[in-house]
């Protein structure tokens, strides 16, 4: 039985340390998306705020001047997260 408590102490040890490395190692959201269409090319549907909920799962990030790029060439933002405002 004791050899059970200590593998079980040196385990919860290895596994806070695991934890508090990957925490530190997840990447921020960045912060525009554009959500692609379906079909030949996927084309440019759609810009969103890289936090927002509303993307669909075929999307990709983008820096601040491919969004204002994309923006005034007449790509529509997202009505719930507003990237344009």
């Amino acid at each position: 039985m004791p050899l059970r408590c200590s593998s079980r102490s040196r385990y919860g040890d290895l596994a806070t340390q695991w934890r508090s490395a990957v925490g530190s190692a997840v990447p921020s959201p960045p912060q525009w998306t554009v959500e692609l269409g379906i079909g030949s090319g996927r084309p440019p549907v759609r810009i969103h705020a890289g936090d927002c909920r509303m993307t669909g799962k075929c999307r990709r990030p983008v820096g601040r001047y491919e969004a204002r790029r994309l923006l005034v060439g007449g790509l529509r933002p997202c009505a719930h997260c507003r990237p344009d405002t």
